[in-house]
């Protein structure tokens, strides 16, 4: 590399510390400064060594346990589910005085151990002064957090660990004006109000310009610009007020978790459950139901009371499961992805007919939009064809206002038919297996915007949640820990529940290395969570 001197990046380099050796303490001449500066800025970077290879080892290990959550023929989500979720090591105690690094620094610790279907968890508890809580404020939710994230890939494991397998993802979306979808009549009124203001800004700003081009003519007319500059800011203010107080009603998620509750009440009475019987009694309801238990034909079986006098008892059959988060779309609108497992006997087919216009009735309020489904509605049908070649021909602009037109025609509703024309997904699950939910609704990979708020979207409420199903009770139990029992309560089951691993997952061993440390020197408040049910086996079989 030649510079202003003529000299190669060596000769460069001699030439500073040469001027540093006859001239120490003071700073480079400035064309020597310059030319040293594009030295260190073009300096060739080293050759790549053994971290960059066992960099690339651990990149393939990531991808061949991400592409299967079966490795070795061991099911199980203690193998693809250590890329789904990272957690990071825990915060440092607070107060250091009362333990130290030393043997002794052990007593007064506690193991507190919890076991789930597919999980075990460890944490070391001592008697500090609680950590400080940072400045939050209740209820302004920007993201996906990583209490949640953790909540949530353990409920994933252990559904695959007593042997559920997902059966059908069903995904709910909102059309492109979902904010209109999901307005009440006082935010419409509100909106035309703020139309109304914003329309007489823009008038007033007309005239005002008009005013001052008038008076480079008449001087007279200055009394007219006071007057309309007075109009314009008092309008301003009120335009202002009127804004804010849209912004405040925004998106809510209340709504949307209200049209989740009830479409799936819809569902329930569509194909999610069905009156085996009807009984005079709660005893021959109550013996009914424990007869159609025994016989497996469906998820769940309940007795409930009908309107009828005569028979007021019946037995209602339960087909299915479900397991559902929340995500958000880049244009703001979120949708919910729902994954049905355990089902007994729902013709999918026919629910892929119908839950279209299902939701879309939902979202507008009405009884039945069925009429607004393409599916079902020839004439509907024949004006999307057209549409088609409107396009082609004409463009989007001019092709949308025709089609419009075409459907307010039929004496439809624009919105309810472009919320089914936006459309819901229902497809069967490629593998049986719980990666996709782990990883989609994590984010570990990819699409974490997804995971954002939006900008005016309030009371996000819960991200994931589950119905028809009963959580497994959790085993816990908290284990006095001293210098001679910690290798019985804290090192041989997590060195027995690690040795069910994949040997991909050497990252995580290294923590483990780090975690029996800091219990070896009596450091408090470190936790370690293992996956799979092979792993939570082991540790529970060891501390038996």
């Amino acid at each position: 590399m030649n510079d202003f001197y003529g000299a190669t990046a060596q000769g460069i380099q001699r030439e500073v510390d040469r001027w540093n050796h006859l001239h120490p303490g003071q700073p480079l001449p400035p064309s020597l400064y310059r030319a040293h500066l594009r030295y260190n800025k073009f300096k060739p970077h080293p050759t790549p060594g053994g971290l960059a290879v066992l960099g690339g080892l651990q990149g393939w290990y990531e991808n061949s346990l991400s592409a299967s959550w079966q490795v070795g023929g061991v099911s199980g989500l203690s193998n693809g589910a250590y890329r789904a979720g990272h957690v990071p090591d825990a915060i440092p105690p607070v107060d250091n005085k009362t333990f130290t690094n030393a043997p002794e620094g052990i007593t007064g610790l506690k193991a507190w151990v919890e076991a789930l279907p597919g999980t075990f968890k460890m944490r070391i508890r001592g008697n500090l002064a609680p950590r400080p809580t940072p400045n939050t404020t209740r209820g302004e939710i920007k993201k996906l957090t990583r209490q949640a994230l953790s909540r949530l890939t353990a409920f994933t494991r252990e559904v695959e660990a007593q042997g559920f397998k997902p059966n059908q993802l069903l995904t709910l979306t909102y059309p492109g004006d979902w904010r209109g979808a999901l307005a009440s009549p006082e935010a419409i009124e509100q909106i035309e109000t703020f139309r109304g203001h914003w329309e007489r800004l823009e008038d007033l700003r007309g005239k005002i310009k008009k005013a001052r081009e008038a008076l480079r003519h008449n001087r007279g007319a200055e009394w007219v610009l006071t007057y309309l500059l007075e109009e314009f800011k008092a309008e301003k203010t009120v335009t202002k007020q009127t804004l804010h107080a849209l912004r405040g009603l925004g998106p809510d998620g209340e709504a949307v978790k209200k049209h989740k509750n009830a479409f799936l009440k819809r569902f329930d009475r569509a194909f999610g459950e069905a009156v085996v019987s009807t009984h005079r009694t709660y005893c021959q309801a109550l013996e009914a139901a424990q007869r159609l238990e025994e016989q497996g034909r469906f998820v769940a079986v309940k007795v409930r009371k009908t309107s009828r006098d005569d028979w007021p008892w019946e037995v209602v059959g339960v087909r299915y499961r479900v397991f559902w988060w929340l995500e958000f779309q880049k244009r703001g609108a979120p949708h919910l992805h729902m994954i049905f497992f355990d089902v007994r006997e729902i013709h999918w087919k026919q629910v892929r007919a119908w839950v279209g216009h299902a939701w879309a009735a939902v979202v507008a309020g009405v009884r039945s939009a069925k009429d607004h489904d393409p599916k079902h509605n020839p004439k509907l049908q024949k004006l999307l064809d057209q549409y088609d070649c409107e396009r082609e021909l004409w463009g989007k602009a001019l092709a949308d206002a025709a089609l419009r037109q075409g459907v307010e025609a039929m004496g439809l509703d624009w919105g309810i038919f472009q919320h089914v024309r936006a459309g819901t997904r229902l497809e069967e699950m490629r593998k049986e297996h719980w990666g996709y939910a782990a990883k989609e609704a994590s984010k570990y990979a990819s699409k974490k915007y997804q995971s954002n708020v939006p900008k005016n979207y309030r009371n996000v409420g819960r991200w994931w949640g589950y119905r028809k199903y009963k959580r497994v009770a959790k085993y816990w139990v908290n284990l006095p820990v001293d210098a001679d029992n910690l290798e019985e309560i804290i090192t041989k089951p997590l060195e027995a529940a690690a040795a069910t691993l994949p040997p991909g997952c050497f990252r995580f061993k290294q923590k483990l290395e780090r975690f029996l440390e800091a219990a070896r020197n009596g450091e408090p408040y470190r936790y370690i969570t293992i996956w799979g049910q092979a792993a939570v086996d082991a540790a529970l079989g060891v501390l038996a």
